[in-house]
């Protein structure tokens, strides 16, 4: 904004002087106030700012990092590049890149989930990683698998269904423990009960016993008994 410098005019001015200087004082303030827009004003005191004067359509900021607030409330439409997270320490969710995180201080303890793999782990409060889910692309067709290094539990309170055309359950130094298993319910199990290829364990009774039976060199033989060849 010009300052008025009145002592140019000298010590005794006439009216007329007055009234040019005056006219190009109007004639500068005119021009600043139409070109707000496009001027370069390199300094702002504040304290002349009326509030609400600078509207969204009035700024253009490349970079706002050197700000620092607490913004309460935003309503943003895409944020991209950021670190979200739910506090700066103690127990937060992150998330950071593709990933997702649980933490408590700087330690991973509950679940990630990494968007580039898809891996979900589960980590517990010492930070060690105790089961996941993951997909693995390197076999001829994709698979998912699930571990944990404890317990691994499926409950279902009324069915729990595998489709399959073929099912393998192994285990690795410990055992392999099955039970209450039931692949048919044949009722009596008899010698033209179909076996071979067509059914290869199935739940019935025979006189053996009521329980699971294995087709064993050509006949039906509970899996508990002694028997079984």
């Amino acid at each position: 904004m010009p300052t008025p410098e009145f002592g140019r005019l000298g010590d005794n001015p006439t009216i007329e002087d007055l009234t040019d200087y005056i006219y190009k004082l109007q004639k500068e303030l005119n021009y600043l106030l139409q070109s707000l827009d496009t001027i370069n004003i390199n300094r702002l005191d504040a304290k002349v700012i009326v509030a609400n004067t600078i509207t969204a359509n009035k700024m253009n900021v490349a970079q706002l990092s050197a700000i620092s607030a607490d913004l309460g409330s935003i309503t943003a439409g895409t944020v991209t590049g950021a670190t979200i997270q739910t506090a700066t320490a103690g127990r937060r969710i992150k998330l950071s890149g593709s990933e997702l995180e649980s933490l408590n201080g700087a330690t991973k303890d509950g679940f990630t989930l990494d968007g580039a793999t898809g891996f979900l782990k589960w980590y517990d409060a010492a930070g060690v990683n105790t089961g996941g889910i993951n997909k693995d692309t390197t076999q001829a067709y994709e698979q998912l698998y699930m571990y944990h290094n404890n317990y691994l539990l499926f409950n279902a309170g009324t069915q729990f269904d595998i489709y399959s055309p073929l099912v393998k359950l192994s285990h690795g130094s410990g055992r392999l423990e099955l039970t209450k298993i039931r692949w048919y319910d044949t009722g009596a199990i008899t010698a033209t009960t179909p076996a071979g290829t067509d059914r290869d364990m199935i739940w019935g009774t025979s006189s053996q016993g009521t329980g699971p039976h294995i087709w064993k060199a050509g006949g039906w033989y509970a899996m508990n008994s002694v028997a079984v060849p």
